[in-house]
This record gives C-alpha cells, sequence and structure tokens, in this order.
C-alpha cells in the first residue's frame, strides 16, 4: 500500500470481521463488480439489500483505513490531520 503502510488490510476488523474475512469479503465485492461491469450480469445473490449491506460494509473499510492512514503519518510524520469523525480534534484518541 502507499505511504509505507504494509498489510494495511491486516490491521482491519470489527466484530465478526476478522483481517482475513475483511480480504475474502473485498475480493468478493471485487468480483461482483467485475461480473455487472464488464459482463452485463448479476451474481444470483446480488439484489438491493446485498448491494446496501456491500456499500456500509465498505463504508465501515474506508473508515478504518482512513483511521489507519492518519495513524501512520501522525508517527512517521508526527502530523496530525485529524479525525475524519470530528474535524475539531487536535490530538490522537488512545
Amino acid at each position: 500500500m502507499v505511504l509505507g503502510i504494509d498489510n494495511a488490510f491486516d490491521q482491519c476488523s470489527w466484530r465478526s470481521m476478522k483481517p482475513d474475512t475483511v480480504r475474502k469479503y473485498l475480493n468478493q465485492l471485487i468480483e461482483y463488480r467485475g461480473q455487472v461491469a464488464h459482463r452485463g450480469t448479476t451474481p444470483g445473490d446480488l439484489n438491493t439489500r446485498g448491494i446496501r449491506d456491500g456499500a456500509s460494509w465498505l463504508t465501515r473499510l474506508a473508515d478504518q483505513l482512513d483511521d489507519l492512514i492518519c495513524r501512520h503519518i501522525h508517527d512517521r510524520y508526527a502530523l496530525w490531520l485529524g479525525n475524519p469523525v470530528d474535524p475539531n480534534a487536535t490530538e490522537l484518541d488512545t
């Protein structure tokens, strides 16, 4: 990954979603996207709820990656970019 963060996905997890499951689910979403965009087909289990769940999951993953990147930049360059959830934050939450 960019910015010198190795194994970023290994640092992403949440309730019932371990890092290896994060990778598998992301790969599944990428495969679904490829089927829709390049083949014009939809996987049998893809429906409106599945799309909403996938979008929600991607938002959670993006939030975790954003936090990871902010912490990495702070640790490496002594620069705090602020908490994306709280733009008024001035310190790392520990």
